[in-house]
């Protein structure tokens, strides 16, 4: 067995393990979130889903990342990670919650600020963005971990950046939606879908400016923000148009707009994952005819 593939079963048995585990503890402490007008579900419902993907990605980063990157994500995420926790448990002002996501990217973005000023401000920009982006998308039971699991498929294919801590994400966000998947026994909470955008937005941003700034390589981290970044964007304008505060909540988003159309979440989440699938595909044959590529 490959070391991508170990790491894969090892981390998907792993996070099966904690998110059990975390879904005991959640109704042991009544650490639930409560139906609402905004909200699809009809009971009480564990949120620390994010518990489980914390300790995997700890365990991750520590055992397989560089020396010289592991420092700087290991902060931010863990900073991200908990404010997220700390806004699942007792409730953040959106204000506050952005000044320590702003600083958590500027930590993690810090291996950017050896290629440039402009690399380290757009990589802090992008993990700040990425962070947002799956925050807001994980509205719909198994979405964001879908979505997530998609992008850490194609970068253990492609072999981009380190094969084997993606083939350990995808096993963990395996492990995760299988109590997330719609009818979901656990939600993410903020600390969850944060951190899931904030590692993605790092493993992706930390590769494509390494090298520096060009057209190509900003085109490219759009495209593979996906869905989330799509809706991110809408939101934004959507917001902005209405003369609404950015960050106040709404049911426009995408998933909000195909559940009026009467679709089921599953179908939901086939729908957005394959259409998130079709960008990284079409990502990976623009990767076999452009000369930067990922590395």
């Amino acid at each position: 067995m490959s070391k991508s593939a170990l790491a894969f079963a090892s981390f998907l048995v792993l996070s099966l393990a904690a998110t059990k585990v975390a879904v005991l503890v959640a109704r042991r402490y009544g650490i639930l979130d409560l139906p609402d007008e905004r909200k699809v579900h009809l009971s009480p419902v564990p949120r620390n889903g994010g518990l489980a993907i914390y300790a995997s990605l700890l365990l991750a980063t520590v055992w397989q990342q560089n020396r010289e990157l592991r420092a700087p994500f290991l902060i931010g995420s863990s900073l991200i990670f908990l404010v997220g926790l700390a806004d699942d448990l007792v409730g953040l002002r959106a204000k506050v919650k952005l000044i320590f996501q702003i600083l958590s990217s500027l930590l993690a973005a810090a291996p950017l600020m050896d290629v440039g000023v402009l690399e380290y401000a757009l990589g802090a920009l992008w993990l700040l963005s990425m962070s947002n982006a799956y925050n807001l998308i994980d509205g719909v039971d198994g979405l964001s971990l879908s979505l997530f699991a998609v992008s850490s498929a194609t970068l253990w294919v492609t072999g981009s950046l380190n094969s084997v801590f993606a083939a350990s994400m995808l096993g963990m966000a395996a492990g995760v939606l299988f109590y997330n998947k719609p009818k979901a026994a656990i939600f993410l909470g903020d600390s969850g879908s944060l951190l899931l955008g904030f590692t993605m937005g790092w493993t992706s941003g930390i590769s494509a400016l390494g090298a520096g700034v060009s057209f190509d390589r900003l085109v490219w981290l759009l495209a593979f923000g996906g869905v989330p970044m799509l809706d991110l964007a809408f939101a934004v304008v959507r917001r902005a148009a209405t003369g609404r505060h950015i960050f106040s909540p709404d049911r426009g988003h995408i998933h909000h707009r195909l559940m009026d159309l009467g679709l089921t979440h599953p179908s939901i989440v086939l729908i957005l994952s394959s259409a998130h699938a079709l960008l990284h595909a079409a990502l990976l044959i623009w990767k076999r005819t452009s000369s930067w590529g990922m590395s």
